[in-house]
C-alpha cells in the first residue's frame, strides 16, 4: 500500500516516471492492486500514453468488472486517441455500474457533442443536474 501512496503524491507532483516506478512495485507485490493499476494507467495517459494506460485499465476491469473507474478512465483513453465510439461503451459500462458516475456523463456529453449528436450530449449534460 505504501508503493501506491507514494506514486499517488509523485503524480500530483507531475513526478510521472518515478509514479509509474512505484506503481509497478505496488503492482508486483500485489497484482490485484486495481487502485494501483488504475493508478499506473492515469500517469501513463497523462504522458500521452493511451495505448499502455488501456492496458493497465483492462487489468483492473479483468480483476472487478464492477469497478465504475476503470471504465470511465479507459473510456477517457481512448477518447483521446479518437476512438470515440468505444469511449462511449465505457462511459456506458461505468454509467450501468453506478448511474451516479458524475463524470461518465460529462465524457459521454463531450463525446456525443463531438460527433454531432447534440440531443445526446444534452440529455448527458442535462443528468448531470440529478446527480
Amino acid at each position: 500500500f505504501g508503493y501506491t501512496i507514494s506514486g499517488n503524491t509523485k503524480a500530483k507532483l507531475e513526478k510521472y516516471e518515478e509514479a509509474i516506478v512505484d506503481f509497478s512495485q505496488a503492482i508486483k507485490l500485489n497484482p490485484n492492486d486495481i487502485i494501483a493499476l488504475i493508478s499506473r494507467g492515469f500517469v501513463k495517459s497523462e504522458l500521452g500514453r493511451y495505448e499502455d494506460a488501456i492496458v493497465d485499465y483492462d487489468q483492473a476491469i479483468n480483476i472487478d468488472p464492477n469497478n465504475q473507474f476503470g471504465f470511465y478512465r479507459r473510456g477517457i483513453a481512448k477518447w483521446k486517441m479518437g476512438r470515440y465510439e468505444e469511449a462511449i461503451v465505457d462511459c456506458n459500462q461505468a454509467i450501468k455500474i453506478n448511474p451516479h458516475e458524475y463524470f461518465a456523463y460529462s465524457l459521454r456529453g463531450n463525446i456525443m457533442t463531438k460527433l454531432g449528436k447534440y440531443e445526446e450530449a444534452i440529455e448527458d449534460f442535462l443528468s448531470l443536474i440529478h446527480i
